[in-house]
């Protein structure tokens, strides 16, 4: 029997949010205290319902979210531009696209780390950003 990784991962996702809401974790916000404020655009990559995206809009940043899970996103896009992607097979933005990228308590639960990895260095424009936390 073949196991479709991608489904699983979409179940897990989508049930955690309909199970219960997302936390803010102490060294979130003291990360998060730590960026600078800005008037631009900032890739939140696994936005979830938005927290992360509602504290950078209170720096000035503008959130653009990325996220696997449709019912996450449900939430998200009732204040957000988001787009719903699978990270494990790349993301569908052109390159050099973002000044700074946020991606928070994600990157254990990719499969290729690397391939994100690359991914974000891809499109981030030269001497751009990437606020990387897990906590």
């Amino acid at each position: 029997m073949k196991v479709n990784i991608k489904n699983i991962n979409l179940k897990i996702s989508d049930n955690f949010y309909k199970k219960r809401k997302e936390i803010f974790r102490f060294s979130k916000s003291v990360f998060l205290k730590s960026i600078p404020r800005n008037n631009d655009y900032i890739l939140d990559i696994g936005c979830g319902s938005g927290l992360n995206s509602n504290k950078l809009s209170k720096l000035g940043y503008s959130p653009i979210g990325i996220d696997l899970s449709f019912v996450g996103l449900n939430s998200y896009k009732k204040k957000y531009s988001c787009i719903c992607q699978d990270l494990d097979y790349g993301l569908c933005i052109k390159n050099s696209s973002f000044n700074y990228v946020f991606m928070s308590e994600v990157i254990e639960h990719l499969n290729y780390t690397d391939i994100v990895l690359g991914e974000i260095k891809r499109i981030l424009k030269k001497n751009g950003f990437l606020y990387f936390i897990n906590a």
